[in-house]
Order: structure tokens, then sequence, then C-alpha cells
């Protein structure tokens, strides 16, 4: 096993266990049944609610009876992404696991603290979010020799995809209002509050005529992409936005049409690429693509601080009896993805960190429309509103519709948490420093499940964890330890 010789041993037992089992968003119903077989083998008390969720109880222990209950809490979907040269079926096939040399973390609280050897998955995503979490989970529900209050163990189903098992989750499965979300890959930060999300999809109608014109395919690929709640204030280049800006250019020039366009992976991950079949006039075709290239170069140098390695893939297929989208089709396509909002819109200057942001991430061409994914995030629930009827507009225009597939509260800061005080020792204890105390941009369940625990008292922190939601998703070896020893030492504190 790759992780035999790791320490937390159990942890990472878990986590090897989890990698296997194929658990993409919207495929989690096998590592619902293999939690719920865990809690059965260990004889404790679980329940599976009708959403899918997973709830286990660990019992007090002996002198922590009368202290009060703990929730554990974490994800079990993980984000699939995989490179070209990935040939798994990760809805059928678990991960293949591997520990690389990574260097330094991204982010600037991490740096201080030792981190060697990662853990990877060869050609795709890792799932550490929110992997990790289940690992160290089961790993404490298992354990006699940790000593903690009662613990409610939530595992939920589906929350890369609008938090789906969090809205679902059954509020009387839940004891006690200490909520502790195991959800955050920044080591050394503790998380005291987060944004708001909505995720929107606008589709545009589209109408096709057959037409034997000059086809070409582009390809914008390479880009460093990222989560649209964690490095979004990075102003790193939305491959979907890439694109429409070059094929705003091509039509307005050369009345070119669209065949296909396509990007992105996820709602909530920036794109890394994105693909287009286009058409124009034979004769004009080599102005078409001196365009392109000169357009796609400008891009480049734009942002060659924050993705030095965008590439462009130009394949002439030439003339080709087609059933292209029309004059006013194509530029029903482009608009919206020129127009809509995207990256931060909006910073919080008390805090400095971001308030209000749109993720366009994820474009398709179907049979009769184009259809765009987004996820919004801002704290203010007004903001969060604006940018959805600024978009909402632009599709309307164009007699598309928009619907809102997931809409998701904030979660309020506690500035009098006590929880946060406990954790804040035990950190103490364990790094020798202070953990910073912030808010995330990033969407976290917290926010739902505080509307669904009376008084919620609550904290998110996590080891650290780069590229999440792309298939260079890499997890610190040595932050799992130290975050786990801070992890048991809080729940011990809490007699």
């Amino acid at each position: 096993m790759v992780l035999d010789n790791y320490q937390p041993a159990n942890v990472w037992k878990y986590f090897e266990e989890i990698a296997a089992i194929p658990h993409g968003s919207g495929n989690t119903e096998a590592i619902a049944d293999y939690i719920m077989d865990f809690a059965a083998k260990h004889e404790l008390e679980a329940q599976k609610d009708e959403v899918g969720n997973v709830v286990v109880y660990r019992p007090a222990s002996e002198g922590y009876e009368n202290s009060k209950p703990v929730i554990l809490q974490g994800h079990m979907d993980m984000v699939i992404a995989k490179n070209d040269s990935c040939t798994k079926d990760l809805a059928k096939e678990g991960l293949e696991l591997e520990i690389i040399k990574g260097g330094e973390p991204t982010a600037e609280t991490a740096k201080q603290y030792e981190h060697d050897e990662w853990l990877s998955a060869k050609g795709s995503s890792l799932g550490a979010d929110d992997g990790i979490a289940v690992a160290y989970m089961l790993a404490i529900l298992e354990s006699d020799e940790i000593k903690a209050p009662a613990i409610t163990a939530v595992f939920t189903m589906d929350e890369e995809v609008g938090m789906i098992g969090a809205h679902g989750l059954d509020a009387d499965l839940l004891k006690g209002n200490i909520l502790i979300n195991i959800d955050n890959e920044t080591e050394g930060e503790f998380i005291t509050g987060c944004a708001g999300g909505m995720t929107v999809q606008c589709d545009v109608p589209v109408g096709k005529e057959l037409i034997s014109p000059y086809v070409i395919e582009l390809r914008i690929d390479g880009l460093t992409g990222g989560h649209s709640g964690v490095e979004i204030d990075q102003y790193r280049l939305n491959a979907i936005k890439a694109m429409g800006r070059i094929l705003l250019g091509v039509f307005q020039n050369f009345g070119m049409r669209i065949l296909t366009i396509d990007g992105g992976e996820v709602d909530n991950a920036i794109p890394k690429k994105s693909e287009a079949a286009i058409i124009v006039l034979e004769e004009v075709k080599d102005d078409a693509i001196a365009l392109i290239k000169k357009m796609f170069d400008e891009i480049k140098e734009e942002y060659k601080d924050t993705d030095p390695n965008m590439k462009l893939t130009l394949n002439e297929v030439g003339e080709q009896e087609v059933r292209a989208f029309g004059d006013a089709s194509t530029l029903a396509a482009i608009i919206p993805i020129v127009n809509f909002p995207d990256g931060v819109i909006r910073v919080n200057n008390t805090f400095g960190s971001v308030e209000t942001s749109n993720n366009i991430g994820v474009i398709r061409t179907l049979e009769d429309r184009v259809r765009i994914e987004s996820t919004i995030r801002s704290t203010k629930r007004s903001a969060k509103l604006n940018v959805l009827e600024q978009m909402k507009s632009i599709t309307e225009i164009f007699g598309g519709e928009v619907n809102i597939t997931s809409d998701y509260e904030g979660w309020e800061p506690n500035k009098d948490s006590e929880v946060s005080k406990v954790f804040a020792k035990a950190y103490e204890d364990v790094y020798g420093n202070k953990p910073v105390i912030t808010q995330t941009h990033a969407g976290l369940e917290c926010g739902i499940l505080g509307g669904k625990i009376e008084g919620m008292d609550a904290i998110s922190f996590g080891p650290q964890a780069d590229d999440i939601h792309t298939f260079n998703e890499k997890l610190s070896i040595k932050s799992v330890e130290r975050v786990w020893n801070v992890l048991i030492k809080g729940l011990e504190s809490m007699k």
C-alpha cells in the first residue's frame, strides 16, 4: 500500500480505502454503504437519511459523560477532474495514489510549516477535499484510546454540486450545537465564517442550419485553473472567457458561425480549457486564423504571470457539410460569456478578502441550446442577487432562461465562539504559535447547518491541500499529521 509507512496510520488506512471507492458527486452510494458497514463492524449506532447522508454516533469517553456533545462533519463526494492521459473511468474505478515532492504550498499562511512529501493521484483529482475529513472521522470513531465527548459524525453527500446533502439533512439526527467542520484546505487557518453561494444555469436557445463552409477547430488549454472560492483572488484566466473574447473578434471581422463551444468541468472550478468548432468562408480562413493567433498572443501576454503554460491548438478541418448556428444564434452564444461578470467583483476592505465573485465554470453545446453554468458567491445576499440579475437580463435578451440549481446562505462569524478558543489553544500546544482566524469566500456547509442547529458554535479547519478540484490536486503528508494532533488535542480538551 502506498501509505503504509505514514502517520497517523489509521487515517491513511481509511484514506486509501476511500480512494479505492468511486465517490464523485452524484455517485456517493457506494461510499455511504462503506461507512454504514464500518459502523456495523464497530458496533456503532448509524443512520442513513432519505437523501443519502450518513450519521454515525460515538458515545462519550469515560469522564466525558457530562461534556457537551460534538458534531464532526465532512462531505463524502469529490470533484472528478482528469488530464488527457488518464483513461480511468472514475465513475467505476478508484484512484491511483502516488507520493510526490510538491515543494511549498500556495497559501502564505501554510508556508511557515514543513511540507516535504505530498499525496496525489495519477492523472486525476485526489479528493482530499473532502476525503481527508472522512478518514479523520472514521479513525476517531473506531478508536478506544481517543478521549472525547459524545460525537455525532455527519458524512454529507454531494456537497460539491450545491450542498445537496446539507440542505436535505434531517436536523433531528444532530446531537448538540458544537460543530467542527473539516473542510478547509489551508493549514494554519481557522475559518469562523463563509460566503453564501448560488449555482446558476443559463440556457440560450440556438437555431442551426445546414451549410458547407470551411471548418476550423480551436482549443485553449494549459491554464492554471483552481477553486473558485479559494483561488478566485489570484485573478487567473478563465478559459471560457478567453474563448468568448476570441470568437467575438472573429465574428465581428469575418462573420464566423459556431458549430460547437464547450469548456470547463464543474461550475465551482475556474476553467482550465475550452474548445470550439467554427466555420468561415474559405476565402477569409487564413485571415481568420491569423486573427485567432494574434488575439491569443495578446491574452497570453496579459496573463503571463498567472497562466504561463496556456496554449492554443488549431485544426483546419476544411470544407464539410455541417449544421451550424445561424448568425443570431452565434451572437447569442458569445455575448453572455463575454459580458457575464466573472472573477472578483468586490473586495471587503475591512477584512481584505473577497466579498462578491462569479465564476463561469462550464459551457456546453446541447441539441437546441447553449448551457452556461456559474457559481455566484457573496457574504451579502443583496450582492449575490444583483449578479444574478445581471446574468438574467443578458440571457433573456436572447430568449433564454435562467434556473437556480442551488442557493445557500453564508455563515456569520461568532466573535465569542467557545469552540474557537478551545481549538486555538490546542493549535498553540501543537504548533507553538497562534492560528490565523479568518473567513473564507468558499462555500461551507456550516452556513446551511447553522439553520438546522440552534445556537451553533462552529469552526472549520483542515490540512494543507493544493490545486483542489483539478488533476494537480495534492495533500501535504506532514500537514495531515499536525492537524490530526490538533483535532485530537482539541477533542480531549472539551471535558
